[in-house]
């Protein structure tokens, strides 16, 4: 059994948790904030600083290259949706997160974190990201079931 507070899993963890609540053996390790600390203090020992600013610039550039956009054409796809969320209209917040909707039923690219031009839709806030995600994973279920409790048409 592992000492406790020591990672194992994986999972991330709110600041106040620091053990997986997850049975021991279950392999990998829990990104607590003491483990995900001692990560930046490793590279920090290996002359490459943690620089916050630069890893959510590394991110947003990847998020959007890996839905096949490039930085101008997400850019462009910003303006066209008045910089805001497509669905919900709230317009974006600086540094706020922008999803790339795409549609997962295609198939054009199976088991990837990939879009392109067929299956790529609107730039989304996390919530409607979110939403949409479940919305279309449950509409086959809920559709019967709030018809035969709510008689609604939908």
């Amino acid at each position: 059994m592992p000492a406790p507070g020591k990672p194992i899993c994986g999972k991330w963890m709110p600041l106040a948790q620091t053990n997986c609540a997850r049975r021991a053996g279950h392999g990998g390790f829990c990104n607590t904030p003491q483990f995900m600390e001692n990560q930046r203090a490793a590279k920090r020992a290996q002359n490459r600083p943690y620089d916050p600013v630069a890893a959510r610039r590394w991110k947003a550039v990847s998020n959007v290259t890996r839905y096949g956009l490039t930085p101008e054409a997400f850019a462009q796809k910003l303006a066209d949706q008045g910089y805001a969320c497509e669905m919900c209209q709230r317009p974006f917040t600086e540094g706020q997160r922008v999803c790339v909707d795409h549609d997962h039923n295609l198939g054009c690219h199976p088991g990837e974190k990939k879009a392109c031009d067929k299956c790529r839709r609107g730039l989304l806030c996390v919530s409607c990201n979110t939403a949409l995600g479940h919305i279309e994973t449950r509409y086959a279920l809920a559709r019967p079931y709030l018809k035969r409790w709510r008689g609604m048409a939908l």
